[in-house]
């Protein structure tokens, strides 16, 4: 199943790799989740405040069944999830 991992958490990317076939990850620079992903093997936005909108559209065209939040500094409006995909937003506590 494809998925799209977005956030910060490293061991919950990990998680999603041993189960889907992650197809983007959407990070912030300087992250665990960038400093420690192999950038061959995964197609890797970097997002800011400024550029978030123009990612979130990403998230929601996309044809992946899994969108996997963990660590995500910012808030996904409504209107970019849609309602045929599998949204987890996990909090590490």
């Amino acid at each position: 199943m494809k998925s799209i991992f977005i956030g910060t958490r490293l061991e919950a990317l990990k998680v999603l790799i041993l189960f889907s076939k992650v197809e983007l990850i959407i990070t912030k620079k300087n992250s665990f989740v960038d400093k420690y992903t192999d950038k061959t093997k995964f197609r890797i936005i970097y997002i800011n405040s400024k550029n978030k909108v123009n990612h979130f559209r990403k998230i929601s065209n996309g044809d992946q069944k899994i969108i996997l939040s963990a660590g995500f500094p910012y808030l996904i409006p409504k209107k970019y999830l849609k309602k045929n995909k599998i949204i987890i937003n996990s909090h590490p506590s």
